[in-house]
């Protein structure tokens, strides 16, 4: 697990996480060339820390997205509730032009 302090947040992203992310989301790992599961935690780590861009769930306050263009069309989107990343995958422009306006504030 790691802890870490961005602003007046604090983000944990656990082992679980980032092995699901390893095994799920390999469209990503493999585009950004990670690795290993530790890779993948301090790519997602570096997403929290330095977001290009970050909002709130229309429907849930508690969650955030934090999105980084990760080349052309696509975007990786790190999601928090509260100050636990949940998950972390890949979106194309199609699925962010749609959330942009349905689903983020």
């Amino acid at each position: 697990m790691a802890n870490f302090m961005e602003g007046e947040d604090e983000f944990t992203v656990s082992d679980n996480v980032v092995k699901h992310v390893f095994r799920r989301h390999r469209d990503w790992v493999n585009m950004m060339g990670l690795r290993s599961v530790e890779d993948v935690r301090t790519f997602m780590m570096d997403v929290l820390r330095r977001p290009d861009e970050v909002y709130r769930d229309n429907f849930h306050g508690n969650i955030r997205y934090f999105l980084r263009r990760v080349g052309g069309d696509y975007w990786l989107c790190v999601i928090t509730v509260g100050s636990e990343a949940r998950t972390a995958y890949l979106i194309n422009q199609k699925k962010y032009n749609r959330y942009r306006v349905t689903r983020w504030l």
